[in-house]
């Protein structure tokens, strides 16, 4: 039931509505609307853009057959039917995937013809190129990558996931990712530590005695001047390589099983910088296979003109916020849990069924 002392009561239904499953991409057809994005979002967008020129781009330019110096051969691979090369080439790293489409003109239409790379090509070219320049093509098939441009939700709750955070090429939200909680135990004190706190491999390999260590193969991103974080911090210097100090973590529990080192005190020794977490992330919108265009999120058209309001609604246990803004960005599911209490958005609904 809803907080009895909160302000703006009457916004919130005493109970939840109740709807069909049938009904419920009508609900968001009738009651949200197209977000236009989160300006960091858009902002990180642009840093990305920068990552790749024309000299990559022609890479994935339309090859002329003359220039091909093989047209039509393929050897020994020739003897696989197409749809079983299709899904092998779903399969492939990017880097790989890149290489393999250079071979010749038959090679290149062939991945071509995968539906998967034509949207990517289309939709997010940049993020792509943003892999290869930051050394992370090799770690990301097309099939992943398709699958985390299909996905709206945030890996740590149920908003829209508008950034990408490349080293695990998970989606998370800009909320999430600018108030993640540095020390263990989280936000309410059970929920785990974000896995997005990056550190400067030097400084892991300083601090930790980890120099025997390859950490570089653990994972890690080679980090691209821009600006980055909510204050747009500038960083002009030489690119550096970033690690998850998870990985540092594992890795010294690994090297010294016998010492007593937890994670927070590995991130107090750290001190893992916000910034290096927005270095390692990127924008990507999101494809929707439905309906064959890209979106950044949902807002709800109810409940626009209540800027900033915030409901906490359920029991102790299992409590969850209900934001009313027209700028929250809300992926498919959260809209519809938060149409079970916004009344604006059941209004809108109500005057739907009765026209």
């Amino acid at each position: 039931m809803a907080d009895p002392e909160c302000d703006f009561l009457h916004d919130i239904s005493d109970t939840p509505y109740l709807y069909t499953q049938a009904d419920s991409m009508d609900i968001i057809r009738v009651c949200s609307r197209p977000s236009g994005g989160d300006d960091f979002e858009n902002e990180a967008a642009t840093v990305i853009s920068s990552c790749y020129r024309g000299q990559e781009v022609a890479k994935l330019a339309p090859l002329q057959r003359d220039s091909a110096k093989k047209a039509s051969d393929l050897g020994n691979l020739d003897r696989i039917p197409l749809e079983v090369l299709q899904f092998v080439i779903l399969e492939l790293d990017l880097e790989s995937l890149l290489e393999f489409r250079r071979v010749n003109y038959y090679v290149r239409e062939c991945v071509d013809s995968v539906h998967q790379f034509q949207i990517m090509k289309s939709h997010a070219l940049d993020m792509f190129w943003t892999l290869v320049r930051t050394k992370l093509a090799m770690r990301v098939t097309l099939s992943e990558f398709y699958r985390v441009l299909c996905t709206d939700e945030c890996a740590y709750c149920s908003m829209i996931g508008g950034l990408v955070f490349l080293p695990t090429w998970t989606r998370y939200c800009y909320a999430c990712l600018k108030s993640w909680p540095l020390e263990i135990g989280g936000r309410r004190g059970h929920i785990p530590p974000m896995p997005t706190a990056m550190t400067p491999l030097s400084t892991a390999r300083q601090f930790l005695s980890l120099g025997k260590i390859n950490l570089s193969s653990l994972g890690g991103i080679e980090s691209i001047p821009g600006s980055y974080g909510p204050h747009q911090y500038k960083y002009k210097g030489r690119r550096r390589r970033l690690i998850p100090v998870r990985v540092v973590f594992d890795a010294f529990r690994k090297k010294y099983p016998s010492k007593e080192l937890t994670f927070k005190k590995i991130m107090h020794r750290l001190r893992p910088r916000r910034v290096w977490t927005f270095m390692s992330c990127g924008a990507m919108q999101i494809y929707s296979p439905k309906s064959g265009h890209t979106r950044h999120g949902l807002t709800c058209a109810g409940c626009s003109h209540l800027n900033g309001a915030k409901k906490y609604v359920g029991d102790e246990e299992e409590e969850w916020e209900l934001e009313i803004s027209s700028e929250g960005h809300h992926s498919t599911n959260s809209f519809l849990k938060h149409f079970t209490w916004c009344i604006h958005a059941q209004d809108l609904w109500r005057k739907h069924l009765n026209a």
